[in-house]
């Protein structure tokens, strides 16, 4: 695919902010919360492909690092290029797990379920609460926050009422 078609693919799901800011990807995410979409047929990490469309090719055993340490980042200037050992040095010692755990208050998990359960899309969720929709996702079914497994189970506590119709413009 022409590289300039192959951009504006990229950053149409890309919150483009200022130079220094963090580019959220707005499209599909992996369990780790890196973007990805498919570029001739075969799966690829958007941060990857920022890096590559900005940079050239990665060399082989390198690894595309984010500064900003944010997985859905996709701001070039927030990406380096470094190898496996230097990429779990980093995550070590800025105390990040293996595996992401979300870093979520009750309270956001409440506010997640209630956005939805008013019927706002987990896109428009994660947009709202700086979150992946990958991470709204798993909210919602319970994967990282079993506090509610269903729409159901959120309505047995409909006594705790939030009026969402001022939130991001719910009618």
């Amino acid at each position: 695919m022409e590289s300039q078609k192959l951009r504006e693919r990229l950053y149409a799901k890309v919150e483009m902010g200022g130079p220094d800011d963090c580019w959220p990807w707005t499209g599909t995410v992996n369990n780790c919360g890196y973007g990805r979409t498919k570029v001739n047929g075969k799966e690829t990490l958007t941060h990857r492909l920022a890096y590559t469309l900005e940079n050239g090719e990665i060399p082989e055993g390198l690894v595309v690092r984010h500064r900003c340490h944010r997985p859905e980042c996709a701001n070039p200037a927030h990406l380096v290029l470094g190898t496996v050992a230097e990429n779990n040095a980093d995550r070590k010692a800025r105390g990040i797990p293996r595996k992401r755990v979300p870093q979520l208050s009750t309270f956001d998990v409440l506010m997640v379920h209630a956005l939805a359960w008013h019927g706002m899309s987990q896109a428009r969720i994660a947009r709202m609460l700086g979150m992946t929709r990958g991470g709204v996702s798993h909210v919602l079914t319970g994967r990282t926050f079993p506090l509610f497994k269903k729409a159901a189970d959120f309505a047995a506590i409909d006594a705790w009422t939030l009026d969402v119709s001022e939130i991001g413009g719910l009618a």
